[in-house]
C-alpha cells in the first residue's frame, strides 16, 4: 500500500491515500512524537513528508524537554502532514457478569479465551 503513496508528478496536484488502520503507538514505535511518521528519513513517513524545520525541532526532542515537544507539536499541528479518520467501532461486546477475564478488551479487536473463567 505504501507503496502507491508518491509524490505527484504535477504542479498543483493533490493525492491522498487511506491506510485503513492508520497508525498505532505499538511497541517499538511508542515514542509520542511522532518522529518516525514526520521526520524526513522516518521509518513509517510513507507519504514522504519532508521538512528541515520539522527535521530541526525533531532533533531537539531528545534533550529539550517540554518546550522542545511543544515547539514541535505546535509546528507540526500547523502543517497538517496528515488527516486524522476516526476508526468505526470494531466490536459491541454483551458480556455475562459470570464470564470474567474479558475486561479490558483489546482495542484491536483481539479476544483472549484463555483468559476467560466463569463463576457462580
Amino acid at each position: 500500500m505504501v507503496g502507491n503513496d508518491v509524490t505527484c508528478a504535477k504542479a498543483g496536484c493533490w493525492e491522498l491515500n487511506y491506510y485503513g488502520q492508520g497508525w498505532y503507538f505499538d511497541p517499538g514505535y511508542n515514542d509520542p512524537d511522532g518522529s518516525v511518521l514526520f521526520g524526513s528519513t522516518g521509518v513509517d513517513n510513507g507519504g514522504s513528508y519532508s521538512s528541515s524545520m520539522a527535521n530541526s525541532l525533531i532533533s531537539k526532542l531528545g534533550s529539550g524537554g517540554y518546550p522542545a515537544l511543544y515547539a514541535y507539536e505546535n509546528y507540526i499541528a500547523k502543517q497538517l502532514p496528515v488527516l486524522w479518520m476516526p476508526q468505526l467501532d470494531a466490536q459491541i461486546s454483551a458480556v455475562s457478569k459470570k464470564l470474567h477475564g474479558v475486561y479490558p478488551q483489546d482495542p484491536d479487536g483481539n479476544i483472549y479465551p484463555e483468559n476467560w473463567y466463569f463463576t457462580k
